[in-house]
C-alpha cells in the first residue's frame, strides 16, 4: 500500500504512484488506470468538501497555476466567466476562498506551491482531475458535451485571449512583471494555443501566440517561435484562398503568421523570400480596404521598407517607411513610429545625408524615451555615431539648430559613452 499520502512530498507522491503502477506490468492499462484512480481517491477523499468541489477546475491548466487567474475567473457572478463557473461548480470564489483550497491541496501534497500564489500542477494528476471534473459538472445538472465542461473550456480560452493581450501590451511599458507573467503562464498560454487551433477560435489564437511571440524574441528562443508560427499556418491554411472563407478572424491570423514569416526570411537574409511573402500581404490588405487593418499595412510597409534597404534601394525604402510612419502616428502609436524615424535616419546616414540622419536619430531619441525604451540603446549608439561624424563642437551646435536648446549633459554624456563604446 502507498504511504499515507498526506505526510509524503510531492516528489515522494508522484514516485509513490509510479511505482504503484509498476505492480501492474504485463496487466491490462485498465487495470493500471484502476490502480493509480485508487490511490488518487485515498488523497482526493480526505480534502474537504468544498476543496473537493472546486480543486477538479485545475483539470484545465497545465504545469502551473496562478491563484490570482483562479480568483479573477470565477469572482464575479455577472461576468460571462463568472457565470459559467457557478453553473459548474455551484458558486463563485474569492481570493481567500482560492487560497484556503490551493493550501489544502498543497498540505496533501497534491499541488506544490512555487511562490505566494503560484503552484505546480502534478503531472500524474490531471487526467484524474478531468475525471472529477466531468463527475461535477454532471452533479450540477450540467448537460453539455464532455460532462459539461465545453462551455467552461471555450470561456477559460477567452480568458487567457484577454490576459495574452493584456500582458503583451504591457511589454511595453512594464517589461519586467509581464515577462515573469508570461513565462510563469507558458505552459498554460500553449495549452490554450492548441484549443484554439483545434477549435478554430483564430481571434484567441492569435491574441496568444502574439504574447508568445513577443515572449520568445525577447528571451531568445525564436526557433520556437518559427515552429509555433508554421503549426498556426498548418492549421489555418498556407495560403489566404484556402483562409478566406474561415472568417475574418482567420484572415488576420494568416496575415499575422505570414508577417512573422517574412521577418524571419529578413534575419535570414533571404531578402527575395521575404519581399515576395510582404508583396502578396500587402495586396490583400490593400484590397480589404478596411481601417482596422491600417496597423497591418503599415507593418507589412515597414517590412517592405527593411527589405528595400537592405537591396539598398533607398528611395523605395524612404517612401515605404514614410507611408508607415504616418500610419502609425495617426493611430497614436508612437511605440512603432519611433522604429521608423530610426530607419529613416539609417537610410539617411547610408546616403551620407548626416544632418538628416542626425534629425531623424533627436527625434528617435525623444520618442524612444517616453515610447519605447528597447529603442534607447540603439538611438545612443546611432547618435555616438554621429558624435564622431561631427566632432562635438559641431555636433552640439547642430543639436542646438535642430531642436532649439542645448543638448541635455546626461545625454551628451550616454551619447558619448556610446561613442566610444563603439570604438572597442
Amino acid at each position: 500500500m502507498l504511504p499515507h499520502l498526506q505526510r509524503q512530498t510531492p516528489t515522494a507522491l508522484i514516485e509513490a504512484l509510479r511505482q504503484g503502477l509498476n505492480t501492474f506490468v504485463g496487466a491490462e492499462e485498465e487495470g493500471r488506470e484502476k490502480s493509480l484512480t485508487v490511490s488518487l481517491d485515498y488523497s482526493f477523499e480526505a480534502l474537504s468538501e468544498r476543496t473537493r468541489q472546486h480543486l477538479p477546475f485545475l483539470a484545465l491548466f497545465s504545469e502551473r497555476v496562478f491563484a490570482d487567474w483562479l480568483y479573477f475567473f470565477s469572482r464575479d457572478p455577472e461576468s460571462e466567466w463568472g457565470q459559467v463557473y457557478r453553473e459548474v461548480f455551484g458558486e463563485n470564489l474569492q481570493q481567500a476562498d482560492w487560497m484556503a483550497i490551493l493550501q489544502e491541496a498543497a498540505a496533501a501534497s497534491i499541488v506544490e506551491p512555487l511562490g505566494a500564489t503560484i503552484f505546480q500542477i502534478h503531472p500524474a494528476l490531471p487526467w484524474y482531475l478531468r475525471q472529477r471534473l466531468s463527475q461535477q459538472a454532471v452533479k450540477a445538472g450540467v448537460d453539455a458535451a464532455d460532462g459539461g465542461i465545453a462551455n467552461l473550456e471555450k470561456k477559460l480560452l477567452s480568458f487567457y485571449g484577454s490576459l495574452a493581450t493584456h500582458y503583451e501590451q504591457q511589454l511595453i511599458s512594464n517589461a519586467e512583471e509581464a515577462s515573469f507573467v508570461l513565462r510563469v503562464e507558458e505552459p498554460n498560454l500553449l495549452q490554450q494555443l492548441r484549443l484554439a487551433e483545434q477549435q478554430e477560435d483564430w481571434g484567441n489564437a492569435q491574441y496568444l501566440l502574439q504574447a508568445l511571440g513577443e515572449l520568445y524574441k525577447r528571451i531568445g528562443r525564436k526557433p520556437e517561435l518559427r515552429a509555433l508560427c508554421e503549426q498556426g499556418l498548418f492549421q489555418v491554411g498556407i495560403r489566404l484562398s484556402e483562409v478566406r472563407d474561415k472568417g475574418s478572424d482567420a484572415s488576420e491570423f494568416w496575415m499575422y503568421l505570414q508577417g512573422r514569416k517574412a521577418n524571419d526570411a529578413l534575419e535570414a537574409a533571404d531578402i527575395d523570400g521575404a519581399r515576395e511573402i510582404l508583396e502578396e500581404l500587402l495586396a490583400e490588405l490593400e484590397l480589404l480596404r478596411d481601417p482596422k487593418f491600417g496597423s497591418k499595412i503599415a507593418v507589412a510597409q515597414h517590412q517592405l521598407g527593411r527589405v528595400a534597404e537592405k537591396q539598398r534601394r533607398f528611395d523605395d525604402a524612404i517612401a515605404l517607411y514614410q507611408k508607415a510612419l504616418k500610419i502609425f502616428e495617426d493611430a497614436g502609436d508612437l511605440y512603432s513610429a519611433a522604429r521608423d524615424y530610426y530607419l529613416l535616419g539609417r537610410v539617411a546616414e547610408a546616403q551620407e545625408n548626416y544632418s538628416e540622419a542626425l534629425q531623424y536619430y533627436i527625434l528617435t531619441l525623444a520618442i524612444a524615451l517616453e515610447h519605447n525604451q528597447d529603442l534607447i540603446p540603439l538611438s545612443l549608439q546611432a547618435l555616438g555615431q554621429m558624435l564622431k561624424q561631427f566632432g562635438t563642437d559641431n555636433f552640439k551646435s547642430r543639436w542646438r539648430k535642430i531642436t532649439q536648446a542645448e543638448c541635455p549633459d546626461e545625454y551628451f554624456s550616454a551619447i558619448q559613452t556610446a561613442s566610444q563604446q563603439s570604438e572597442n
